[in-house]
């Protein structure tokens, strides 16, 4: 079983607002307002995996509204460095810790090739229009017969880091 862990950026809108009285009574409003910006991430994800072959997860829905266009990134955090590693609960087994031999890949849901998933952020899509959409993710993982079966308690597991940038 894979347990993914996934990280969110969330952004708040702020409004400013001037008031300025005309000499005939009228009233003029002037709005700034700040880039508004929500990411939704999805939830872990408990994989149960087949020996032998590439597993494949459903879909993972990305969500972001945004009142400017944007892009997705994509990275792993540093310790599995794109390969799932064994975990104990609490935290990475640091002494001689198993892993599976195959890099996680993802890929966007319409892309045909999946791609590694590493320590740097690599684009997942780009120039989505305001107010945005969801986008899905999709998993790869294969797993071989010589991948070490981990003991009871334990599994492997890597954090995914999704990074929403405006205007790009």
């Amino acid at each position: 079983m894979i347990k993914v862990k996934l990280s969110a950026i969330f952004c708040m809108v702020c409004f400013f607002c001037e008031f300025s009285f005309a000499g005939n009574g009228g009233q003029h409003f002037i709005v700034q307002f700040s880039p508004y910006l929500i990411l939704t991430t999805p939830a872990d994800l408990n994989w149960t995996m087949t020996v032998g072959e590439a597993n494949y997860s459903t879909n993972q829905a990305v969500i972001v509204d945004s009142n400017e266009s944007y892009g997705i990134k994509i990275n792993c955090d540093t310790v599995a460095a794109g390969r799932m590693q064994e975990f104990d609960g609490t935290g990475y087994v640091t002494a001689n810790p198993k892993k599976l031999y195959y890099n996680l890949q993802f890929k966007e849901k319409d892309n045909t090739l999946y791609t590694n998933i590493s320590t740097m952020e690599q684009v997942v899509v780009s120039n989505i229009p305001s107010p945005g959409e969801t986008t899905y993710v999709k998993y790869k993982q294969a797993v071989r017969y010589s991948d070490p079966v981990l003991p009871q308690g334990r599994v492997y597991r890597i954090n995914i880091v999704y990074t929403v940038v405006q205007g790009w």
